[in-house]
């Protein structure tokens, strides 16, 4: 029921206030970037010893223990894998919404490379300063809680650090809920206009709601091609699909 409340307030949000939705998203995805180079500086922190209560090696990182008792069934390498090509899932998204961008060949090439580097750079070192503060049994029986629990070893639990955590993540969930929610409703569309889907035409529309007196609706004569989106418009009835 929590989703599906999120899920509408996004697709009303995409409707209502297209740009301010895609600023929304911007900014959202901006914040945790900042939150994961927080995450990382307080891992190097309480590896330089900044925290004197905490053991600045737990052990993680010893050559004679790291590769001790490694798995031999596929199945652990194959799971791994996949939880590595999940984290970086998303990449894709960017070619559903091409026709709003400015010279699409130019920037996108840009984006990609530097959206790698930057995740890349992220998600190694999140990882590593999760090592540096977790112990490898706690580590292993945390499951999805990795995070968490890095959180509570240096604060403590019960904590007004640990207490925020939660909302970070849910931030962080709504801002890739924001993205994807007007994505699924992009590729709606273009099904649309493919004729695929009964009313065609009426899915394939667009229109911009604004408070300027430009608002309207802007469509091209044809029974199953819709217009090409213009920047501030909104594929409202996929959206409503969706």
């Amino acid at each position: 029921m929590d989703l599906t409340k999120a899920v509408t307030v996004a697709c009303v949000l995409h409707e209502g206030w297209r740009s301010g939705g895609i600023w929304i998203s911007n900014f959202l995805a901006f914040f945790k970037v900042v939150v994961l180079l927080f995450i990382i500086g307080l891992g190097f922190a309480v590896r330089g010893g900044a925290f004197p209560n905490m053991s600045r090696d737990v052990g993680n990182f010893n050559p004679q223990t790291t590769f001790a008792n490694p798995a031999t069934k596929p199945y652990g390498l194959v799971m791994a894998l996949l939880s590595v090509r999940f984290s970086y899932g998303g990449f894709e998204n960017a070619h559903y919404v091409l026709s709003d961008v400015k010279k699409p060949k130019a920037y996108l090439k840009i984006s990609f490379m530097a959206s790698l580097v930057l995740i890349s750079f992220l998600y190694i070192f999140t990882n590593i300063v999760y090592l540096f503060v977790v112990p490898h049994d706690d580590a292993m029986a945390s499951g999805t809680r990795m995070a968490a629990l890095f959180f509570d070893k240096i604060f403590g639990e019960n904590t007004t650090a640990t207490r925020v955590f939660p909302a970070l993540c849910a931030l962080s969930a709504f801002g890739n809920l924001i993205a994807v929610t007007l994505v699924a409703a992009k590729v709606k569309q273009e099904i649309a206009k493919e004729g695929v889907l009964p009313f065609s035409k009426f899915w394939s529309r667009q229109y911009k709601f604004s408070f300027s007196r430009n608002a309207g609706r802007t469509e091209r004569p044809g029974i199953h091609v819709a217009p090409v989106l213009q920047r501030g418009e909104a594929p409202i009835p996929a959206l409503f699909l969706h």
